[in-house]
């Protein structure tokens, strides 16, 4: 890949005596996320529902959870007519098809507002180019400074409210396979899901279809599974 970048600058970030770069992200936050019916798997018990919101409690960002997120892969999106931005990492394709440039640094923690953030070591040159900012052709389109991450769990039909807003299932016992880049307002999970030790940012409103960039949630998640 070669990802360009505007003239921008990460505030504190670190490159080591070997020329890896260190960053710190919030990964996944607390909140109500639209997914289509499809790959929330819940055709069946929720007819006609398009968009299918989904909770993600802050309760499920356990131990289990954030060690399952220990020094995993750090991915950039496959770029390919009709295939997911999200590549699912095994040891069949994790170190052959180029799209992973790092990995999660130390231990993963859970911050007061409810975010799971973590450090992220980038070991690839166009990747460290591109959230480094030291690459200043192209635009803000093409940095990499947004966050999704990518993993598995049980999806709990049920209906409720989070600060107010409706939702019609709860994703539970969270196990991570991967977090990815990607450009600016192209995360589900907002402008707050990023790279966090940068400078200040203007907030995106652009989003893609839930289809396009799934957080990574196993589509045959049922109801209790």
């Amino acid at each position: 890949q070669n990802w360009h970048i505007q003239n921008w600058r990460i505030e504190n970030w670190r490159i080591d005596d070997d020329g890896f770069l260190k960053v710190t992200a919030h990964i996944l936050k607390e909140g109500v996320y639209p997914y289509s019916a499809e790959e929330s798997g819940v055709e069946d018990e929720l007819p006609g529902v398009e968009p299918v919101m989904q909770y993600i409690p802050q309760a499920e960002f356990t131990e289990e959870a954030l060690n399952s997120l220990e020094g995993k892969p750090v991915t950039v999106p496959l770029i390919k007519e009709n295939e997911d931005w999200h590549q699912w990492r095994n040891p069949e394709n994790a170190l052959k098809d180029f799209l992973t440039v790092g990995n999660i640094a130390g231990r993963p923690r859970v911050t007061e507002d409810g975010c799971i953030e973590c450090d992220m070591l980038i070991m690839d040159a166009d990747a460290i180019a591109a959230i480094s900012g030291n690459n200043e052709v192209g635009g803000p389109a093409n940095r990499l400074v947004e966050v999704s991450a990518g993993y598995d769990g049980t999806l709990l039909v049920g209906g409720g409210r989070y600060l107010g807003e409706p939702y019609h299932a709860t994703q539970t016992n969270l196990r991570f396979n991967h977090v990815l880049l990607l450009p600016a307002g192209m995360g589900r999970c907002g402008s707050d899901v990023r790279i966090i030790n940068k400078m200040g940012h203007k907030s995106h409103k652009k989003r893609l279809t839930p289809k396009a960039f799934s957080l990574g949630i196993n589509p045959k998640l049922q109801q209790g599974a």
